[in-house]
């Protein structure tokens, strides 16, 4: 999986972007980061790019593993973050995440957005 992110001071907001199949130590690597509050606030708005994430490999453990990892950063909750998608498949498996991990009232998912 490739993971990237980049922080727009102008706008106080991450630019996150995932390609590829999931790999959940360069996950927890990036969430290490996002989470130091070394760069920017740890409660900055993110939005996260999956439009390069391949969703084929994507299964209910796996969300439950994503739930369970994105528990491990309290000092998330309350951020808010929009996921971005290509296709129907990945709106659904997001959709699940966001009710899984109670965060309906800070994230959505979308399938495009402007820079």
């Amino acid at each position: 999986m490739g993971l990237s992110y980049q922080y727009d001071p102008g706008d106080k907001i991450v630019r996150a972007k995932v390609v590829g199949e999931y790999d959940l130590a360069e996950y927890a690597d990036i969430m290490r980061e996002l989470t130091s509050g070394d760069k920017f606030a740890v409660a900055t708005a993110t939005i996260w790019d999956l439009r390069g994430f391949d969703f084929s490999s994507f299964d209910i453990a796996m969300v439950n593993l994503l739930a369970k990892a994105r528990s491990s950063y309290p000092e998330r909750k309350g951020t808010i973050i929009s996921y971005v998608v290509a296709d129907p498949v990945g709106y659904e498996w997001l959709k699940m995440f966001i009710i899984m991990t109670d965060t309906e009232d800070t994230s959505d998912v979308f399938f495009d957005y402007l820079f």
